[in-house]
């Protein structure tokens, strides 16, 4: 009967349009009593989330990882929170339109194309589910797989490498209760000096805060999902004994390592983001180069100020004053 009410209002659209608005409003008021897209499928995946705060190595993490074939990282996704958020929000929307609002979350961002693919093929895939994927979980998957058969044929699991994600770490483990997270970990006057130094934060507080927020805030997590589903590692162990710790990390994966994870050069430029400025280091081999930098590339001021906001957790942490 709807149908035929829909035909008859688009027929009669021009002399009355008000006929389409309450058609409109008339599907809405459907959908949303009738049915509304589950966040979990049948099915459970294990996609794995490098998590913490930026410049902490989560894109040297990502290029040894990504020496695996059956492994596949794109560049940071950096919305995939507000895309979940978004999918929860609008549940209730037919598929086709919800597909639309979770493909334009992605498309908009200015980092997206670096992705390289295009989302409208993904789009046209989406819509053509079967009726038990119609849900956010396999949404999820389906996309990054997507990027994968673009970019991997070959890999048979996913990953994400998006510090911002730790902020979203709650949602994310609502979607995917298979999921595993490894929490790469950097001395935060390093991380603080690395932020100000690439220009991604103006002050030495504000990237202090969010390196100290980053921190308790998968700390916290991991504690709650426990030591199958979550890892940590110091950036300066990945560096200083990067064998035994790529070996640590696919024990946690259940991945196979290979020697070849130590190349990080190798097959770098075709990552999508590795031509950014502050991913430079990553076209030299794995070395302990940019341990301690701080202090010699920040003022006396910007050091006090660094010690000052980060120094309990320093010490919590390990690291020396």
């Amino acid at each position: 009967m709807l149908n035929n009410i829909k035909g008859w209002a688009e027929k009669h659209s021009g002399k009355h349009p008000l006929i389409h608005y309450l058609n409109d409003w008339g599907h809405v008021v459907k959908n949303t009593v009738t049915f509304s897209h589950k966040t979990n499928d049948a099915q459970a995946y294990n996609p794995f989330f490098i998590v913490g705060s930026g410049r902490s190595g989560n894109t040297l993490l990502r290029t040894m990882l990504t020496k695996k074939d059956d492994i596949v990282i794109p560049p940071e996704s950096f919305v995939l929170g507000e895309a979940i958020r978004k999918f929860k929000m609008y549940r209730h929307m037919e598929w086709p339109d919800l597909c639309g609002v979770f493909c334009a979350v992605f498309e908009r961002h200015h980092g997206f194309p670096r992705w390289g693919i295009d989302l409208r093929e993904f789009y046209k895939e989406a819509i053509q589910f079967e009726p038990k994927h119609r849900n956010l979980e396999y949404l999820v998957h389906a996309f990054y797989s997507f990027y994968g058969s673009q970019k991997k044929p070959e890999a048979t699991r996913w990953g994400d490498k998006t510090p911002i994600n730790t902020f979203s770490l709650k949602l994310i483990n609502n979607v995917f209760k298979d999921s595993q997270f490894v929490h790469i970990i950097r001395d935060g006057r390093d991380v603080v000096n690395s932020y100000v130094k690439a220009g991604l934060y103006e002050d030495v507080q504000g990237a202090a805060e969010r390196w100290n927020r980053s921190i308790h805030i998968a700390r916290e997590f991991g504690e709650k999902v426990g030591p199958d589903r979550y890892h940590e590692v110091y950036y300066e162990d990945l560096v200083r004994e990067p064998e035994r710790e790529i070996k640590a990390i696919c024990t946690f994966l259940n991945i196979d390592y290979t020697p070849e994870m130590l190349d990080n050069t190798k097959g770098v430029q075709d990552l999508g983001d590795t031509y950014l400025s502050h991913h430079t280091n990553l076209h030299v081999p794995i070395n302990e180069n940019s341990i301690g930098k701080w202090r010699n590339e920040l003022s006396a001021e910007q050091r006090a100020s660094v010690q000052y906001h980060c120094q309990e957790l320093l010490n919590k942490l390990g690291y020396p004053s």
